[in-house]
């Protein structure tokens, strides 16, 4: 079932492949156990779905919180039945390496949409974000942050239409609240609220307000999980 990096559409899996995913999603829904699987394409996310959709006629997945991740390009169309089965959406940083990669293999309409954040959430779906780090993304969480606002590929190779990018509260809002919604944790991560945990960075921009391509320059000044203190930069008392 495993489509890898694959960025152009003709992916197929072999019926022995798909009986053997059927078998597995049965056993994790049966049990309720959460599943993420990995789809880089839109027609190997819909082979997924129909397995998804046999499995949904024994079993409610919405309340397992079950993902496609990647998802690079995914149509309106896939994203409706992700919506129809309660599945969420997890994005990470590939067509930000990939964007040409992705533009020369796929029709105008799937490379301004990569990733199809926009379109997922406009649908209703929950999408988190990630960065991939130990594959093909960087560890820090602002230069994804700031790809999904900006919409430029990596070295400007190709730009989403600002129709398709994101609001800067939207970014943050697939690596807070939205992630923690993914593993289960919103009732205890996610926001700064009474009675959540006292997760928070003190940072040395503001992100709200400072340039959206400076936005990857951001660091953190303090870090506090669950109040306490897991960070502190020699820079947070000069004020730098």
């Amino acid at each position: 079932m495993n489509d890898g990096v694959r960025m152009a559409p003709g992916f197929s899996s072999s019926e022995q492949d798909k009986t053997a995913l059927r078998q597995v999603a049965m056993f994790a829904a049966k049990r309720g156990i959460p599943l993420e699987i990995h789809a880089y394409t839109d027609d190997s996310a819909d082979t997924i779905l129909t397995i998804f959709e046999q499995v949904a006629q024994q079993y409610d997945l919405r309340p397992l919180r079950w993902s496609i991740a990647h998802l690079n390009t995914g149509s309106p169309q896939t994203l409706e039945r992700m919506r129809k089965l309660g599945l969420a959406y997890t994005v990470q940083m590939g067509p930000y390496f990939e964007g040409l990669a992705i533009r020369d293999a796929n029709p105008p309409y799937a490379t301004d949409n990569s990733p199809p954040v926009r379109l997922a959430l406009d649908k209703g779906l929950v999408v988190a974000g990630g960065t991939d780090s130990t594959r093909i993304g960087i560890a820090g969480v602002w230069h994804a942050i700031e790809y999904h606002i900006t919409g430029i590929a990596s070295g400007g190779s190709v730009r989403k239409p600002a129709s398709e990018r994101l609001t800067r509260l939207e970014a943050l809002t697939l690596y807070t609240r939205h992630a923690a919604w993914l593993t289960f944790a919103e009732q205890n991560r996610g926001q700064l609220s009474i009675g959540k945990q006292a997760d928070l960075a003190v940072l040395n921009q503001p992100f709200m307000t400072m340039p959206e391509d400076r936005i990857d320059t951001i660091r953190a000044l303090l870090t506090l999980v669950d109040g306490r203190i897991v960070h502190e930069s020699p820079d947070l008392n000069t004020g730098q």
